[in-house]
């Protein structure tokens, strides 16, 4: 009989099988500089035998730094260009169905890092969140304002993660500037950036806001640091038609993250 033939016992044909390589789990990174995201695929062990049988590749890594560090920003830096997801906890009680988008910026002057408590609580919601920075070219295209530029270049990162749905925006400060071109027009022709909802953590002014085209039934929650600035909003809460206002009385702790996820799950998100 040939060495090669499939083996019988108790009746059942027996052959050899593949086990198909599974990527390890962890951060996932891109850029609007690459066309597609890649991973590192480790070659297939036996059952058990546990992570010390990968290679350890970057990703490998990043990923077992992230689930220990409070501080991503150690490995990261705070001025890379690009996108990070943190997916969900797998302790999270149930898995949310839309996206959160942490916007860094370093021409606004807006850290990773500021972001990190926001991430970390919100993933452990059930929330996967996209850690996402953003840079100016060194010469932008000839009648493009740097917050148009800035407004290009979030939509081109949000774009290329490929959501099954359009993710909820968070902005914080000056960053507040693109919104009005990252909403574009409208109309038949507009063409707006994906968001399914937004939040502007202490905007900068509500005058930026003012001008914007806000889409009908888009959540829009605005935090501002006090009530002297919540009542500049007044009229943005009117013409933004699904937009509330909350005032920051917990200066950035727990209360307001636990108040903002409030928001979201009334809103449906």
């Amino acid at each position: 009989m040939s060495l090669l033939a499939p083996v019988r016992s108790a009746g059942v044909l027996r052959t050899a099988t593949r086990t198909p390589c599974i990527p390890p789990l962890g951060v996932r990174a891109w850029s609007s500089q690459t066309p597609r995201p890649s991973f590192t695929r480790p070659r297939t062990v036996p059952r058990g035998a546990g992570m010390l049988a990968r290679p350890f590749t970057a990703t490998t890594v990043a990923a077992s730094l992230f689930g220990f560090l409070s501080n991503p920003r150690e490995i990261l830096g705070t001025t890379e260009t690009g996108s990070i997801l943190r997916e969900a906890s797998p302790a999270a009680p149930t898995k949310q169905p839309y996206t959160l988008v942490f916007l860094s910026s370093d021409p606004m002057h807006v850290k990773r890092s500021q972001w990190q408590s926001w991430i970390m609580y919100f993933r452990e919601a059930g929330y996967d969140c996209i850690d996402m920075n953003v840079s100016l070219p060194e010469k932008l295209p000839e009648g493009v304002t740097r917050e148009e530029q800035l407004a290009r270049e979030v939509a081109g990162q949000v774009r290329l993660a490929s959501l099954q749905r359009q993710p909820v925006l968070f902005l914080r400060e000056s960053e507040d500037q693109i919104v009005p071109p990252y909403l574009g027009q409208g109309g038949l022709f507009g063409r707006r950036g994906p968001m399914s909802g937004l939040v502007l953590l202490h905007p900068s002014s509500a005058e930026p806001a003012e001008k914007a085209d806000w889409p009908n039934n888009t959540p829009i929650l605005v935090v501002p640091r006090s009530q002297s600035e919540a009542e500049a909003w007044s009229s943005v809460e009117a013409s933004a038609r699904n937009a509330k206002v909350m005032t920051d009385e917990w200066n950035e702790k727990e209360g307001l993250i636990k108040e903002v996820e409030r928001w979201l799950r009334n809103s449906g998100l």
